[in-house]
């Protein structure tokens, strides 16, 4: 008996099921999995090139790479391995397809997720020439704007009160120096930055 297929008397007793949907394709979610631990692999290499400072530190310059390359590793592994061990189960090239359908209503949006990164990429590109406290704010804005967030409250009080507390704590309380832009000799003329 087939996935789909169910005996005409257990047909009127069962209850009612989500229809399973087989679309995903093996052989694209066994390339990407080895991407992944390719990535993996690259990342620890880059990593073992760093040069270790000369402050004791346990963990050194090096360890996050590793831990984030080696988790790359094994979860890219973990995925081949159980594609490889499943791959006969349905014939052909297409399996059951995980995830769930978009939410009724919110539907996903590639302009959404591209438009999120972009705004990444210009607040990189401008840090360091308005200065943090100028560009969080509009590249915060921009992002929940993009995600369909319309409160007043969400749009303007969380991206500048987002903005001041992170800068607050690593600036003031841990006096690590971050861009003001303009703002910098201001900033030194109260004593926020030196």
């Amino acid at each position: 008996m087939s996935i789909n297929e169910i005996s005409p008397e257990k047909a009127e007793t069962a209850p009612p099921t989500d229809e399973i949907v087989i679309r995903m394709d093996k052989r694209v979610d066994l390339a990407l999995s080895l991407v992944v631990i390719a990535t993996g692999i690259y990342i620890c290499y880059l990593a073992s090139q760093f040069r270790i400072g000369s402050f004791p530190d346990p963990v050194t310059t090096r360890g996050l790479p590793y831990f984030a390359g080696g988790l790359m590793i094994v979860a890219g592994l973990f995925n081949v391995v159980q594609r490889l061990l499943t791959w006969s189960n349905i014939p052909g090239h297409y399996t059951v397809s995980e995830g769930t359908e978009d939410e009724e209503g919110y539907p996903s949006s590639a302009l959404r997720s591209f438009g999120i990164v972009a705004l990444a990429f210009v607040w990189v590109w401008l840090v360091r020439r308005l200065g943090y406290l100028i560009i969080t704010p509009p590249v915060l804005f921009g992002m929940i704007w993009l995600m369909n967030v319309r409160s007043l409250a969400k749009l303007i009080i969380f991206p500048l009160g987002f903005t001041f507390i992170i800068w607050g704590i690593f600036s003031q309380a841990l006096g690590i120096i971050i861009p003001l832009g303009p703002l910098t000799a201001l900033a030194r003329s109260w004593g926020l930055t030196p």
